[in-house]
């Protein structure tokens, strides 16, 4: 814009520095330059670094302050997270939740589709299951089997113990 700038370099010491007091253009807008700043050895910016277009980094990229993004971080490779992971808001998976170590729900688990668990439940609290439950092989209780409602059995009753019946026993065979 027509004002003058002051350029200088101070190469009195094995340190060569740059200095300039007024903002730099670099664009390719003639054939001396092609648009492009190469720095070939590491660099400090003492303040904000702005890019306005999208950004490509070659190499790991480390923070060592807290980072903000204000907007949809997208990752294209594997992830790796070295601490805990916290997520405020609700969150979607889009594919299988692997998790390979022990795994602690502190509230209800809501699961809409059919489940599958390839080893045992453990369950320490009570249980309610609202609908039938259909077991396909030997079932084992350890303790007391209490039914408020009619009991149906479809074979054979085998009791090894003592058994006791609190009232009428009615036998009917059909002929």
């Amino acid at each position: 814009s027509n004002t003058d700038a002051l350029i200088y370099g101070n190469q009195s010491s094995n340190i060569n520095t740059l200095n300039l007091n007024a903002d730099i253009t670099i664009s390719n807008n003639n054939s001396l330059s092609n648009g492009t700043l190469d720095v070939t050895g590491a660099t400090t910016l003492s303040d904000t670094l702005g890019v306005t277009g999208n950004t490509t980094l070659s190499s790991m990229l480390g923070v060592t302050g807290a980072t903000t993004l204000s907007n949809t971080l997208s990752v294209t490779g594997v992830t790796t997270l070295s601490d805990t992971l916290g997520v405020t808001g609700a969150t979607t998976l889009s594919s299988t939740l692997g998790v390979t170590g022990t795994t602690t729900l502190s509230d209800t688990l809501a699961v809409t589709g059919a489940t599958t668990l390839s080893s045992t439940l453990g369950v320490t609290g009570a249980t309610t299951l609202s609908d039938t439950l259909s077991v396909t092989g030997a079932t084992t209780l350890s303790d007391t089997l209490a039914v408020t409602g009619a009991t149906t059995l479809s074979s054979t009753l085998g009791v090894t113990g003592a058994t006791t019946l609190s009232d009428t026993l009615v036998v009917t065979k059909e002929t």
